[in-house]
């Protein structure tokens, strides 16, 4: 099982140096850290038709750290049975073959097995070397013995790696940027205390887990040290939900607690909802630091499989779906919330200029990953559950966006030790000019590689969109007036009284918010009639009018149907989908779009249907720029 640390979360960005380009050109660092994907699991093919265009240092002599057919075999993992027999093998596998004939893209199916017991079997299997070839024995753990045969397809998910067919976002923004095939999480165990070294450069000692997915933490934290040696640094942590629905994330709910925080005067004030961030990145306002906290996902593992068992044909499985890309839940939620956030930072090019975005994720979550992890230096003395911290956990994806870094780069650490979620701590620290002598946050950080050399331009890049460009001369900004059509020619219009929307002949004239920049492909929008907001959230999936406060389901991705290219200009008349932020149903894990047909649905009209695949292309709008009223 797996918890996430709530409205917690660090990291930046930093320079190392005065004279440094990082300290120099970047005054916005944004960070976001997904969940449980290890580096071959969703970047191994990134460069496995080309290579990059630049390495950082320069002298590298080692290729790109991914996956080819050539090298498969040679990572054959294989499953036995309780009397040494063996049951089948599998190499990496190319693509995620275990989804066809379904609705979702969410391989693994069932969340696999992320405790440090549990990764020290995948990393070293039955041996004393780190082999990396456990993961399919670990994995099979997961189903009663007798069931491996028949859910082979299944167990062999573990080993399944995405390519640039279902993670365009994520992949369209390593290429067009940087990424580092060499970053380690920093202990071989799952969440709570990776997010600890990341915030404390320590996880005290703790290997797993607190009780219920609790866990307490009392070193002082990066904002702690933010806040005392930088006091002019500004930062906020944005966030869409915790662990719980309904609960506000703070220090003293917080199911992943940082105990420290509560030094910091005034700490609410440096909470926002994500919505905000979205209007303050397009208004150029972004504090120093911003930490992303995405929707968590939240589902267990053997009780998916027994559920398929029971309904074989159900759409139905057992969890909340979020956007942070932890499995079982589909990733296609989480590709949204990435093109979400870069397109309202380039919304605003001025401030677009100074910025590094940058995604991380805390652990490799039990899946996969061909490089072994290397030895590291322990944070303190902390020992009391028998591992010495002294190596690293399993290798996870770290990329860095900025329009001051070459298109086609990738980043390793310049010393002996690799990059790890320290790292961050470390360069946040240099970039803010603070004494090394003063940081006080342990060995771990002290000796941390830093990554300040990835911003190389002093010219600011221009080419913010990945993929062709129109020459249409019409873009539409947030905020314009605009009408929907369907392709049947009927217009979006809103019931007045009934607080409901349906179509006709006519159409209630429309915005998207928030308002700053163009409209483009994979913007994240609201989308509202006269100060009202076009909702998707109810438990039945009704589209409605509300003014309550913007709940994750009123969200929604606009997406051009014609230009499918991240940071593509959307203009008047172009065809388009909405695509809601989040799921539906508390357990149904499939996307869903703005439906364009009347259908009635408990007395609501237009709702919101289920997308399986890309099926139900047919579900666009015609976007009209409407006169202003």
């Amino acid at each position: 099982m797996w918890c996430r640390f709530l409205g917690i979360l660090f990291f930046l960005t930093g320079s190392s140096f005065a004279s440094s380009l990082m300290q120099t050109e970047i005054k916005h660092v944004v960070v976001l850290m997904l969940e449980n994907r290890s580096f071959d699991n969703v970047l191994g093919w990134l460069y496995s038709n080309d290579a990059p265009l630049q390495f950082i240092p320069s002298d590298q002599t080692l290729p790109f750290q991914g996956l080819t057919l050539e090298i498969l075999s040679k990572y054959t993992n294989v499953l036995q049975d309780s009397s040494g027999n063996t049951v089948y093998s599998s190499s990496p596998i190319l693509g995620i073959p275990s989804t066809q004939g379904t609705n979702f893209l969410n391989s693994p199916g069932v969340d696999p097995n992320e405790p440090f017991d549990h990764v020290t079997k995948q990393i070293y299997g039955s041996g004393s070397q780190p082999t990396m070839l456990g993961f399919l024995q670990d994995y099979a753990s997961l189903w009663f013995e007798s069931e491996w045969e028949s859910s082979k397809q299944d167990i062999c998910a573990v080993m399944e790696t995405y390519t640039e067919k279902e993670l365009p976002v994520l992949h369209g923004l390593a290429r067009h940027y940087a990424v580092s095939d060499l970053w380690f999480s920093s202990v071989p165990t799952q969440t709570n205390p990776n997010r600890a070294f990341l915030v404390c450069g320590t996880s005290e000692g703790q290997v797993v887990n607190g009780p219920l997915g609790r866990s307490v933490f009392n070193s002082d934290t990066i904002w702690n040290k933010l806040t005392d040696l930088s006091p002019g640094t500004s930062w906020t942590i944005f966030w869409q939900t915790d662990m719980l629905p309904g609960i506000y994330p703070g220090p003293y709910d917080a199911p992943f607690q940082f105990e420290a925080m509560k030094k910091i005067s005034n700490l609410q004030s440096h909470y926002q909802k994500l919505d905000t961030f979205h209007q303050l990145a397009r208004n150029g306002e972004l504090p120093d630091f911003s930490f992303i906290e995405p929707q968590w996902t939240f589902a267990e593992g053997i009780e998916l499989a027994n559920l398929k068992v029971l309904f074989p044909d159900s759409e139905y499985l057992l969890g909340l779906q979020g956007n942070d890309l932890h499995p079982p839940g589909d990733v296609r939620t989480a590709e949204n919330l990435l093109a979400n956030i870069y397109t309202s930072l380039i919304a605003n090019s001025e401030a677009w200029e100074n910025t590094l975005f940058i995604i991380l994720f805390d652990e490799h979550g039990g899946i996969f990953d061909h490089i072994s992890p290397p030895e590291a230096i322990p944070p303190d003395n902390n020992f009391q559950n028998g591992f010495q911290f002294d190596r690293f956990g399993v290798r996870t994806p770290a990329l860095f966006i900025s329009p001051r870094i070459k298109q086609g780069t990738v980043i390793r650490s310049d010393l002996d030790s690799p990059f790890d979620h320290t790292s961050l701590a470390a360069t946040l620290l240099k970039w803010k000019d603070i004494d090394p002598s003063i940081w006080n946050m342990g060995k771990r950080v002290s000796a941390a590689p830093t990554f300040e050399n990835i911003i190389t331009e002093n010219v600011s890049r221009t080419d913010a969109v990945l993929g062709s460009v129109s020459d249409s001369d019409q873009p539409l900004s947030m905020g314009d007036p605009i009408l929907l059509k369907n392709p049947q020619g009927k217009y979006l219009q809103v019931c007045v009284f009934d607080s409901y929307a349906t179509v006709g002949s006519t159409g209630s004239t429309l915005q998207l918010c928030p308002s700053g920049g163009k409209v483009t492909h994979g913007s994240f929008v609201l989308v509202t009639w006269n100060d009202s907001i076009l909702d998707s959230g109810s438990v039945i999936g009704d589209c409605y009018f509300t003014s309550n406060d913007h709940r994750p389901s009123q969200w929604w991705t606009i997406k051009s149907v014609d230009h499918p290219y991240l940071g593509y200009e959307i203009q008047d008349g172009d065809r388009v989908y909405l695509e809601t932020h989040v799921y539906l149903k508390p357990q149904l894990f499939l996307p869903a779009r703005l439906a364009t047909t009347d259908s009635l649905l408990l007395g609501k009209s237009v709702t919101t249907v289920e997308v399986s695949n890309g099926a139900s292309d047919s579900y666009y709008w015609t976007i009209e720029k409407a006169a202003a009223e």
